[in-house]
């Protein structure tokens, strides 16, 4: 069950924008976060926060917030996991834009203002920005990708989108504006529990016909915690199976969206059904690794590869051998 704190409708009815916050077992991190969101410079905004079933105190904090500031607003319910989380916040939202921000990271504090500016002089379905990697020492890297600021057409970031799927500045949901009705038409796009970023903005982007982009890094990633869409899941049959058909959906979706001579889309997800492949062979799987190899796409994918598919391979275990070797290095240093 939902509990409204808030009534959604009464403050900022100015707002354009509203941030959406899937929350869960943050209790030691939500002051920072939401410390960011008071502190911005711009106040035509609302906030929504949602308590995803938390077993501390996550609860009790926000609602701190929520009575003594009229913009922030939060709900709790059972614990449902992020994409459903991430769903039901989107549909709640009333205004025309929406950003996402995980619990335990933080917004630049000129964040709204940055992007109010740009939805108000451009045309744009999506804006989209640099980020922070903030690591446990406490320090700060800046992390942009490839186009320059500004208004940029489909033509333009396509193939850069289909090449860095697996990189956060494409993947992640929580360094862009989303406009609502590019969600919606001409069917709302469903987050899938597996890989739910990365499949949310390959067909998101797919829709959009202009982006904006923001050279300033105005997310701040935590690379340390327990968020909600940071825990790692234990292997199963079940998830295997769940991802091999997610990985199936995402290629024939690429295909159908994105422009792509040299198959970079074939590329990318090889490397994923790989990534399967291990995951299977790591609980002793043998039928779950010959129904991968079995897999229509899966042999479509080692085809439009062609003569690249040795390469990929290559890669591939090369990069899993290097990281292999940086643990037991550091086990013997310890």
């Amino acid at each position: 069950m939902f509990r409204i704190i808030n009534d959604m409708v009464e403050n900022n009815l100015e707002s354009m924008i509203s941030v959406l916050i899937p929350a869960y077992n943050v209790q030691g991190k939500l002051d920072k976060m939401f410390e960011s969101l008071i502190n911005q410079t711009c106040k035509l905004f609302n906030v929504l926060i949602i308590d995803d079933g938390s077993v501390d105190s996550t609860f009790e904090i926000i609602q701190k917030y929520t009575e003594k500031y009229s913009f922030i607003h939060g709900l709790t319910q059972k614990n449902r996991g992020v994409a459903y989380t991430r769903q039901r916040l989107i549909e709640l939202c009333e205004t025309e834009f929406f950003i996402f921000c995980d619990a335990d990271d933080y917004l630049d504090i000129h964040t709204i203002q940055w992007v109010n500016n740009v939805i108000k002089s451009h045309e744009v379905d999506i804006v989209i920005w640099g980020y922070r990697l903030v690591r446990q020492n406490g320090e700060k890297v800046i992390l942009r990708r490839q186009l320059e600021q500004g208004e940029h057409v489909k033509i333009e970031w396509e193939k850069l989108h289909v090449q860095g799927l697996a990189d956060l500045y494409w993947s992640s949901s929580c360094n862009k504006c989303y406009r609502k009705s590019v969600y919606a038409k001409p069917e709302k796009i469903k987050y899938q529990t597996l890989m739910e970023d990365v499949c949310f903005n390959i067909e998101y982007l797919s829709r959009c016909t202009k982006m904006y982009v923001l050279e300033k890094a105005l997310y701040n990633y935590v690379q340390i915690g327990t968020s909600l869409t940071r825990i790692k899941q234990n292997d199963k049959r079940e998830d295997i199976s769940d991802a091999l058909e997610l990985y199936s959906k995402m290629f024939i979706l690429l295909n159908l969206s994105y422009t792509n001579e040299k198959n970079e889309n074939a590329v990318y997800i090889l490397n994923r059904f790989l990534w399967l492949i291990d995951r299977a062979k790591r609980i002793n799987d043998n039928y779950m690794v010959m129904e991968i190899k079995k897999s229509p796409i899966f042999n479509i994918v080692k085809s439009k590869c062609g003569v690249r598919v040795i390469k990929v391979y290559r890669t591939y275990y090369f990069q899993k051998l290097k990281t292999i070797i940086k643990k037991v290095m550091t086990a013997l240093r310890g």
